[in-house]
């Protein structure tokens, strides 16, 4: 499943997909369904850039000092600001430099989340690690595996400054938080 589309609250588009589409939960972030060929994939809809936080202690994608280490935060502030973009697979792109979530420093041997130029759909023409599969998790949010590592994006340690990974072992339930 992807969430490569985002639909603003109060547009035409949002107004048609509440009206056509059912399974609308609202707790925060909506979450529909819309039909794409043959496989329902999870649509987000977002007024604005999002802060996307990992488990019950808000874990937040920070990329750290404006980058390129992408780290754990608390809510709250812009460095916290992402978008999920991509037409084919997942990028999480940072909103101020519209740079993606990859490897560190486009390197294929390093694991470690970090802030890249090169985000395309194209694996012939993205970073190392840009591109995500994503789904939703069963007790709520989302979780991003990384299709380089085979493994999820989270974080090494709960607290503030710890690094993101790209390859856990296993998924991280993030959710949307308003953006900063």
């Amino acid at each position: 499943m992807k969430l490569s589309k985002f639909i603003k609250p109060h547009s035409n588009h949002m107004r048609v997909a509440l009206a056509g589409l059912a399974g609308l939960a609202l707790a925060g972030v909506f979450s529909v369904y819309q039909f794409a060929g043959n496989n329902l994939s999870p649509v987000y809809a977002a007024a604005q850039l999002n802060q996307w936080c990992a488990g019950s202690s808000n874990l937040c994608l920070n990329a750290w000092g404006g980058g390129p280490l992408v780290k754990v935060y608390s809510p709250g502030v812009t460095n916290n600001n992402f978008q999920v973009v991509g037409s084919g697979y997942d990028q999480l792109e940072f909103a101020n430099t519209n740079y993606c979530i990859a490897d560190n420093n486009n390197n294929p041997s390093d694991a470690k989340a970090a802030l890249s130029s090169i985000c395309s759909d194209n694996p012939d023409v993205a970073g190392w690690g840009v591109n995500f599969t994503s789904g939703f998790c069963s007790g709520g949010g989302v979780w991003f595996h990384n299709n380089h590592w085979n493994g999820y994006l989270g974080p090494a340690t709960s607290s503030n400054g710890s690094q993101f990974y790209l390859n856990k072992p296993t998924p991280w339930c993030f959710k949307i938080l308003p953006a900063a």
